[in-house]
């Protein structure tokens, strides 16, 4: 969360609403993608470069993870993604 009033601008935060479960599933599932998908590892590399932390990198991809699901599920399609050729390069 940002919050913003003139020319203050303050620390963004981590949400902790909603399931702390689903949240803790996600984050695995984000992990696991980032580390064998092309597609999460780059997207994992760019937000690290924009200055980034590790947790609320992997945070955005969970938010990516669910997003990709409800698309893939909604519309009965297989995910497609070229694997890493090194699967701990991104790591």
């Amino acid at each position: 969360t940002l919050y913003q009033s003139g020319k203050y601008a303050g620390r963004r935060r981590l949400s902790k609403r909603g399931s702390p479960l689903l949240r803790h599933v996600l984050y695995l599932m984000a992990s696991s993608l980032k580390r064998y998908t092309q597609r999460f590892a780059q997207a994992y590399a760019y937000y690290r470069q924009q200055g980034r932390a590790a947790r609320e990198t992997l945070v955005i991809l969970a938010r990516k993870t669910l997003t990709m699901l409800y698309h893939l599920l909604s519309r009965l399609i297989p995910f497609q993604d070229i694997p890493v050729q090194e699967a701990h390069a991104y790591s």
